[in-house]
């Protein structure tokens, strides 16, 4: 949001002195709402933060200036040093200096949190505001409501004197996972930690906030932390005993283009045992300024998963579905013979039928169900010193929330 206030006239200011400039800057979040009641995932830190927490963190603004008018073009250098304003609580703030009128400028605002008393980098280094970068490893700051964060880049022709207002926006989306069934986990048993590993895409590491762009990418993230039911969620899905949010991240994004996010999660217990895997490898949407919520019965089986994106961190706007895999099949491959090849595998519990594929061609399907049992096994007769790949697919009913998975193996026959 960008309101001008100013007489836009077509007057030649070249030679003129500097004019005053008075810039009104914002975050996104009224902090109408406060988390005396306990934090809420779905929210950010600004709504978030209760007068404890606002005890322990400071909101920072800085603004640089950089000359963008044609001919003039200077992205390395700002024309005014920068320029850092520490407020003790949630409030917009107004920057107030002079520039050259007749120019164009850009102007650059990041705001985050600081540990209260301090102007000191918490969890971003913002040494240069073209390659912002987390400063934690993820697993130090995931659950952390001091990692939100906003920012804007805006051109604005200066002629005269001129108010201006800028309302900053998160430079990433928030992706958080939310279990249904804690309370249907076995006695003994408590949810102690999870470990994370995105995948498949390319993740967003580095954010330029001259051009808007995250810019630098790692092609897996990977994280575990504790978990634990009071903290430091206790509000909205969480206020549920049957509720649980197992983790919550702000992960840089591109511009505002749906980008998507794979990974994988294991939860396992105060033991360190294991409760429950899944791979979300469907379309897992991920969009600045949004909230992608995951919600399921996460730890138990007759899984239903919902994923959403909420425009406001608050109510869900629309469902993309992302089925829980069935367990993979276990393959044994055996060989007589020379080149007569038997496949059998374990029986997963839901699949319907199993698809037997060799060298990327479907031999045979073979159903579970029916009036005569299943027979988890396949015989072929291969070709003499030939290289096979063999893939057991398991799939499940139309109707299930599930979704099919697959088991690879590989055998070379043996020479006539």
């Amino acid at each position: 949001t960008l309101a001008v206030v100013s007489c836009q006239r077509d007057v030649d200011y070249t030679g003129k002195d500097a004019v005053e400039i008075s810039l009104n800057v914002d975050a996104p979040e009224l902090g109408t709402t406060r988390g005396e009641t306990g934090m809420n995932s779905g929210k950010g830190a600004i709504d978030n933060f209760s007068e404890d927490e606002w005890a322990a963190y400071d909101l920072r603004y800085m603004l640089e200036i950089y000359d963008v008018t044609p001919g003039y073009e200077n992205l390395t250098t700002p024309v005014k040093k920068r320029m850092v304003q520490t407020l003790d609580s949630y409030q917009p703030t107004t920057f107030e200096f002079r520039l050259v009128p007749n120019r164009v400028y850009k102007f650059v605002v990041w705001a985050d949190f600081v540990l209260e008393g301090t102007n000191t980098d918490l969890h971003y280094n913002t040494t240069s505001l073209t390659a912002i970068t987390r400063i934690d490893e993820p697993s130090n700051s995931v659950m952390h409501e001091c990692m939100d964060a906003y920012f804007i880049q805006k051109d604005i022709e200066i002629r005269n004197a001129l108010t201006n207002s800028l309302t900053l926006t998160r430079p990433f989306g928030k992706v958080r996972v939310i279990t249904k069934d804690v309370h249907e986990v076995n006695n003994g048993i408590t949810p102690a930690k999870v470990d994370v590993t995105f995948y498949n895409h390319p993740t967003f590491v580095s954010l330029n906030a001259l051009t808007g762009k995250a810019v630098e990418t790692v092609e897996t993230v990977v994280y575990s932390y504790d978990i634990t039911k009071e903290a430091p969620y206790s509000a909205g899905y969480d206020a549920s005993e049957e509720h649980q949010t197992l983790f919550a991240d702000y992960i840089f994004t591109a511009r505002d283009d749906a980008q998507e996010i794979n990974f994988t999660m294991a939860v396992t217990d105060q033991n360190g045992r294991p409760v429950r895997s899944h791979d979300f490898n469907t379309q897992i949407p991920l969009k600045r300024n949004h909230l992608t919520t995951i919600i399921g019965n996460l730890l138990t089986t007759a899984t239903e998963i919902n994923i959403s994106i909420d425009d406001n961190f608050d109510t869900p706007e629309y469902v993309v579905d992302a089925k829980t895999p069935l367990d993979t099949p276990v393959i044994n491959v055996t060989l007589e013979n020379k080149n007569n090849v038997t496949i059998s595998w374990n029986d997963v519990e839901l699949a319907e039928s199993y698809t037997v594929v060799i060298n990327d061609k479907v031999v045979d399907i073979i159903a579970t169900r029916g009036e005569t049992a299943a027979v988890n096994e396949y015989k072929f007769v291969g070709e003499y010193n030939t290289k096979y790949t063999i893939k057991v697919i398991a799939t499940p009913a139309a109707d299930t929330d599930y979704r099919a998975s697959e088991a690879t193996a590989e055998i070379t026959t043996e020479a006539e």
